[in-house]
């Protein structure tokens, strides 16, 4: 996973349910939910635009990797059924390559 497909990758997850709650170099954990989510990459930002982010729902994950800043949103909409994983030459056979699910508690 890099910074070119991280962010397909995500919205892939995202919309059936999964979002992530933590990274690293080359790699997303995510976390399962019965909802649709959204996930945003912008460049590290202090302040305003940081605030305005979370004003309008975005939470912060992990702590910010330089250049980049990640964040979530939930959606108040269903997670559509994963039957189907995407077809690409970068997915492992369950999930996206560098996607890691977190185990249920």
């Amino acid at each position: 996973m890099t910074a070119f497909d991280e962010m397909d990758a995500l919205a892939w997850e995202g919309r059936h349910g999964w979002h992530a709650v933590g990274y690293g170099t080359l790699y997303f954990v995510v976390e399962a939910s019965p909802f649709q989510w959204e996930h945003r990459r912008v460049l590290v930002s202090i302040g305003t635009r940081r605030h305005r982010l979370e004003d309008d729902g975005w939470q912060r994950i992990g702590t910010m990797w330089f250049p980049w800043a990640y964040y979530k949103r939930r959606l108040d909409v269903p997670a559509e059924p994963s039957d189907q994983r995407p077809t690409t030459a970068t997915r492992s056979s369950t999930r996206h390559a560098g996607i890691a699910a977190m185990p249920p508690v």
